[in-house]
């Protein structure tokens, strides 16, 4: 495994091809890396005066140089200057507002000036000029978005149902409507997947990715996304449904009925082969569950079948809540899967980091969650994700291959990630560990 300072340099290592999020990052960091240690260079070279370009420094040899450098674009000495300025300038806005500091407590305005990549391509596309390696990936490019344009979806406030659970999460079900494409599976025997979802009322520009419910024939007929309230946007889309959700004719419910939803196509995820191993260790966090849900459903219908197709056997699902109403969400999948023999190969554990004050006595003596005869046990405190790794691993005995994925909060997932490798650096030799990162 690579250490955590190098993350980049060994991104062929790091990262898997079907990691949307992480490839995105890598190509980005080499990408900006590049560019500004190819601007130092050329600025020595040609356009500064020093000690190290004294003899490119006359007119006549810098066109030289620079005539050489343009593989016959005929570019002039001042085009390539103000390209590569602008070009250089537009990208360090972006990186700027891209560290975790402006993204975490500024999201809208890290989101914006990710637009401005349009401003870099341009202005790359002038500095170097269009050759046949930048004309087929632009084409590509082009392609993909105007796919995934033409797979919007328009839904209206009213085809919408809202659900909440607690007070930081909700559910909406959206009706599904024919796509123009399927979702991408990547190899996956079974695909996990998210959507894309836009309201323009809230802003035109801002499309957030969640997971899908997935329970198979149970929602054939809509997409149930489960949501948590983190930001801004999520926390005025959470009020426009609530408004909406009520019962009257008041000028709140009308100025909500004027909201739409854009919803894109689906795609698949990287948990998605999580079922190329022989056990999962799922980590959830509040309505991070949704995933790991849509991976139990399938996994019990696969064994169902009679032959199945993944070499899945085991899974164990730990559940990390601060909000006791989200536990409506496992008590709707329970009902749907039926009786308890269909889960002799899932084990789920919950663990509620939420205060206890405000619960009855008798909710606080809760340790068993009981439905359909299927107990899951119920603790009142925030584990250690080593822990429970050292807990349900060495059950499952050695030699085995294991998937181990987490979706919820950055802090939960990032803290999960490390103790997987952690556990994996000690035990080597005895157990294979595979992390799987959820969409974003």
């Amino acid at each position: 495994m690579p250490k955590r300072w190098m993350p980049y340099t060994l991104g062929f290592r790091s990262i898997r091809i079907e990691n949307p999020k992480r490839l995105h990052m890598f190509f980005g960091v080499m990408f900006t890396f590049w560019s500004f240690l190819h601007t130092v260079a050329a600025l020595i070279r040609v356009y500064i005066p020093n000690k190290y370009n004294k003899y490119v420094m006359s007119k006549a040899a810098k066109k030289a140089l620079i005539k050489s450098s343009s593989k016959g674009h005929g570019f002039s000495n001042t085009h390539y200057l103000i390209t590569g300025l602008v070009a250089v300038a537009l990208l360090a806005i972006l990186v700027s507002t891209s560290i975790r500091l402006v993204r975490t407590r500024m999201y809208e305005l890290f989101y914006y000036t990710h637009y401005l990549f349009v401003g870099v391509v341009i202005a790359s596309f002038l500095h170097i000029g269009m050759d046949k390696f930048w004309a087929a990936s632009c084409a590509i490019y082009a392609l993909n978005r105007l796919l995934n344009f033409v797979s919007i979806k328009k839904h209206s406030l009213k085809e919408v149902s809202f659900t909440p659970h607690g007070q930081n999460s909700f559910e909406i079900q959206i009706p599904k409507k024919k796509q123009l494409m399927r979702v991408s599976d990547m190899g996956s025997v079974f695909p996990s997947k998210y959507v894309y979802i836009c309201c323009p009322q809230l802003s035109c520009l801002q499309w957030h990715p969640f997971d899908v419910l997935d329970l198979g024939d149970q929602n054939k007929d809509y997409t149930t996304l489960l949501i948590s309230i983190r930001g801004k946007w999520t926390r005025d889309l959470c009020k426009i449904f609530s408004k909406q959700s009520k019962v009257g004719s008041s000028e709140p419910e009308k100025e909500a009925s004027k909201y739409t939803l854009l919803v894109s196509r689906e795609f698949a995820t990287p948990i998605s082969y999580i079922y190329e191993n022989d056990a999962a260790v799922l980590i959830a966090g509040g309505a991070g569950i949704s995933p790991m849900l849509s991976i139990i459903n399938a996994h019990i219908a696969d064994a169902k079948g009679g032959s199945p197709k993944s070499k899945l056997k085991n899974i164990y699902l730990v559940w990390i809540l601060n909000q006791y109403g989200q536990v409506e969400i496992l008590d709707k999948f329970l009902r749907s899967v039926g009786p308890s023999d269909a889960f002799s190969s899932v084990k789920i554990v919950i663990y509620f980091t939420g205060a206890i004050s405000g619960m009855t006595e008798e909710g606080k003596g809760i340790t068993e969650y009981n439905k359909n005869d299927y107990r899951i046990s119920v603790e009142y405190y925030r584990p250690d994700i080593y822990d429970i790794y050292n807990s349900i691993i060495p059950e499952l005995g050695s030699k085995l291959q294991i998937g181990i994925s987490a979706v919820g909060s950055e802090s939960l997932t990032t803290y999960a990630k490390r103790m997987s490798t952690k556990w994996n650096i000690r035990h080597l030799f005895k157990y294979k560990i595979n992390y799987y990162e959820g969409t974003f």
